[in-house]
């Protein structure tokens, strides 16, 4: 569970981890008899207050990535804690696809990703038109919202529905500009988060959803540190001191802690 390095992260900076034994006799052994939590077992996770009571309910069985998060949320919405955006993408969700079109895809997968709700974004051509494909969370932003969103952003010249009711939702706000997805984008991964691989930003490894994020943020000039973990703002800090220290670009790796480490190796190696 804890072999995704933002996982790592969390555990280690907004909690106080502790690893109980369960084959092993002396304390270990009283802290399962307490739980009463079985000897010889798989691995269970309990997230507890300062008063020892659960905070979270108890993981058993679910050794995923977004298992662990979203027992590590309800731990910190427990305590009133507001989940750092770097965790909180770890969380499994139903996600939908919309495809927008504009005049400059560069600046459309700007605006739109730095919406509330969308997850992640790419580029690309259809019929003839720039648009960018997005994914996003229908719990957070409803299709109607985000249609609304996208038309207020000058991102829907062309709306492409991913089904009936994205259709008919959009045949109301657009008109006939609203058309069924051909099924056939040709996508262009070159000119994904543009303005991102013109920043030092570009040689932090991260996730899909946090480049869509940092992508946003660098072209409006915000602070990109709140979407990125401990780890990887001491990495950026390393990539900032020594700008021409070889660097690779990260943006769409496969293996996050993979590239982490790599990134890692050369910054220790300039100390």
């Amino acid at each position: 569970m804890l072999s995704h390095p933002l996982l790592v992260d969390a555990a280690e900076t907004l909690f106080v981890p502790v690893a109980v034994y369960n084959n092993v006799g002396g304390e270990d052994r009283k802290v399962l008899e307490a739980f009463g939590e079985p000897t010889w077992n798989n691995p269970v996770v309990r997230a507890l207050g300062p008063d020892g009571k659960a905070i979270a309910p108890r993981l058993a069985g679910d050794y995923s990535v977004g298992g662990l998060a979203r027992t590590m949320l309800k731990a910190l919405e427990a305590r009133g804690t507001t989940a750092p955006f770097w965790l909180a993408q770890l969380a499994p969700a139903t996600l939908e696809r919309a495809t927008f079109g504009m005049h400059c895809f560069w600046e459309g997968e700007v605006r739109l990703g730095q919406l509330a709700g969308v997850v992640d974004t790419r580029t690309g051509w259809l019929g003839g038109t720039e648009v960018v494909e997005l994914r996003y969370d229908p719990k957070r932003i409803s299709y109607a919202k985000l249609l609304a969103q996208a038309q207020s952003l000058r991102c829907a010249t062309r709306v492409f529905t991913h089904s009936a009711e994205q259709l008919e939702l959009a045949r109301k706000a657009v008109g006939e500009r609203a058309l069924a997805h051909p099924g056939a984008l040709r996508a262009t991964p070159k000119d994904d988060s543009y303005r991102l691989k013109r920043s030092p930003l570009r040689f932090v490894p991260t996730t899909p959803a946090q480049a869509t994020k940092l992508n946003a943020a660098v072209a409006g000039g915000q602070d990109p540190r709140p979407f990125l973990a401990p780890r990887q703002l001491r990495l950026l800090e390393a990539i900032e001191a020594r700008p021409k220290a070889g660097w690779a670009v990260a943006i769409g790796v496969s293996d996050l802690a993979a590239a982490l480490e790599a990134a890692e190796t050369l910054a220790r190696a300039g100390r």
